[in-house]
């Protein structure tokens, strides 16, 4: 009977580890940077991740979905430092707890294209910051107005 257990919770384990074992699947390699009503900009980065950590069907199934993360600034050019923008995951909402704060790195906006080079901080489980780690949307995009 043990054996029996050990023989099948191996395979069970063997299937959910290999069903999508990177959060992240991809990013699109375009970004959507729309001008507001405001003045600001809004650049929409999109990325397919896999929704197989928090559910074992979806892990089976290898389910996938779509996350968009929003960067919201005043400046359509040159490079940008964090105080320049607001990073967040939630479109529209610039205020807690949604925004990513004490971010490290650059956005550099060219005529066509924008490349992100970020890192962000991870935290402990008592909320420590104890190391920072490259931002997930990090990259080269092609700009669509």
């Amino acid at each position: 009977m043990i054996r029996f257990f050990k023989f099948n919770l191996g395979w069970l384990t063997l299937i959910l580890v290999s069903c999508c074992g990177d959060y992240i699947v991809e990013n699109h390699n375009t970004a959507l940077l729309a001008k507001e009503e405001s003045g600001n900009y809004e650049l929409t980065l999109t990325g397919t991740r896999c929704v197989g950590g928090h559910d074992p069907i979806s892990a089976i199934f290898k389910s996938k979905t779509e996350e968009n993360h929003y960067i919201y600034t005043t400046k359509r050019t040159g490079t940008l430092y964090p105080d320049d923008f607001t990073l967040s995951s939630h479109k529209g909402e610039l205020k807690a707890p949604y925004p990513y704060e004490n971010i490290k790195g650059t956005l550099v906006f060219n005529t066509q294209d924008v490349f992100i080079q970020l890192e962000v901080p991870n935290y402990n489980k008592a909320g420590e910051l104890t190391e920072y780690v490259p931002y997930e949307f990090n990259g080269k995009y092609k700009l669509i107005e």
